[in-house]
């Protein structure tokens, strides 16, 4: 057995292939496990080693957008990795191994994202933005931007080709200037690797943040999470 010296990996327990890791007084250790260990196979395991898999891909897309990861880092007292930090957080709001409408992209102060439209259709992705002026006030030299990032969740496959039962896309929308007064819109097209990748399952789930920038692309503001199903159908 071996304790962990320092904090890159975060506080980790459970397992990863064969090393297993527990906490005891406040310390890390980790233990390779025995060639001939054979996980278990009763359903509630394999059901839990779903989820794990599943929120721990929402993880990584989350830590892949810069600016999702940067707003993490700055905004939450986080002791370990975004990524370690995302995946406790979202761990148990996933319904049925699904992403619901109460997961997290980004932390739940944020402001009222007002999206009055969100579709999918033919590779594209529209959001509609309802005018923001009774909920944000911004400082115009300091934040002239406005854009949406999110992430797609494809479950249910209707392909053979289909490599995994779901699969997570990162999407980020052009940046628009800071419009209060007037609803924005927004159309985001995915490229056709993507909508080949989408289009091999029958059912979609989007989660996306409105974000303000500055000229520097960096963010200034940032709604809560808004959460849309069953969009494969609008």
């Amino acid at each position: 057995m071996a304790e962990l010296k320092g904090n890159v990996m975060g506080i980790f327990k459970g397992k990863i292939g064969k090393i297993s890791g527990r906490v005891k007084n406040g310390k890390n250790y980790f233990v390779s496990l025995p060639a001939e260990f054979n996980p278990s196979m009763t359903p509630e395991a394999v059901a839990r080693r779903e989820k794990f898999k599943v929120t721990a891909k929402l993880a990584k897309a989350i830590q892949k957008d810069e600016i999702l990861k940067s707003i993490w880092i700055n905004e939450e007292n986080i002791n370990s990795s975004v990524y370690t930090h995302v995946l406790k957080l979202n761990y148990n709001l996933l319904i049925n191994n699904s992403p619901s409408i109460d997961n997290l992209i980004t932390p739940d102060n944020g402001f009222n994202p007002n999206v009055t439209a969100l579709s999918y259709a033919d590779g594209t992705i529209s959001v509609s933005v309802g005018a923001l002026d009774n909920i944000l006030e911004i400082n115009p030299e300091t934040e002239q931007f406005i854009q949406v990032h999110g992430i797609i969740f494809a479950d249910e496959p209707v392909s053979t080709s289909a490599n995994e039962l779901f699969m997570y896309e990162n999407f980020v929308s052009e940046k628009l200037p800071i419009d209060l007064q007037n609803p924005t819109e927004f159309s985001i097209n995915l490229g056709y690797k993507k909508k080949r990748s989408i289009a091999k399952y029958g059912s979609l789930k989007i989660l996306l943040a409105v974000i303000t920038t500055n000229n520097e692309q960096q963010y200034v503001q940032y709604s809560h999470t808004h959460f849309a199903d069953n969009l494969k159908y609008l």
